[in-house]
């Protein structure tokens, strides 16, 4: 009706990142048609980056532990969400346990290994985030170790040594741990 208006929507949804443009163009019976808006934005995604892909922790006394970490770098063009960070092993843990990376920033995660028996171990930090190809993993191994000790013989027996002179005899000790 005459002396009214009436409210359009538009809505933009951007399927990769980058600057877009183009125009809605609105065609009537009215002089000048057509008439046309142009419109324009930008799509902006976060980006996942680890490194490195792979921790290897070595040999770790049993009942110890060492710590390594990880950079995830944001190789995107927003704020990268890290929802959840955790290991699928409990003798590996990682610290913190989210995160949240700006466009063009790294983050630092911390990963502990802490044997609590002797033998090889491996897992998987997990890593849950609002980037593409979410969840990403980073590989970790490392053996536990055990320090065993062993002396021989178990006893010396010097025998009758004369006064003021000395007698020498040995022991061998070995490591025989894992």
């Amino acid at each position: 009706p005459p002396a009214s208006s009436q409210k359009f929507y538009i809505t933009f949804g951007p399927t990769n990142s980058g600057a877009e443009t183009g125009n809605i163009i609105f065609t009537h019976d009215a002089s000048g048609s057509p008439d046309s808006v142009s419109v324009s934005g930008t799509g902006v995604e976060p980006g996942f980056s680890v490194a490195p892909a792979s921790v290897s922790f070595g040999n770790v006394t049993v009942g110890s532990s060492k710590q390594d970490s990880v950079t995830v770098t944001n190789t995107g063009t927003s704020t990268l969400t890290i929802s959840s960070v955790a290991s699928d092993n409990g003798e590996f843990s990682v610290t913190p346990a989210a995160g949240s990376v700006p466009p063009a920033s790294s983050q630092k995660f911390y990963i502990t290994f802490n044997p609590m028996n002797s033998g090889a171990e491996t897992g998987n930090i997990i890593f849950t985030h609002d980037a593409s190809g979410s969840p990403d993993s980073v590989s970790v191994g490392g053996t536990g170790v055990e320090a065993g000790f062993s002396v021989a013989p178990t006893s010396l027996s010097f025998g009758n040594v004369i006064v003021g002179s000395s007698k020498q005899d040995s022991v061998t000790v070995t490591n025989a741990g894992t």
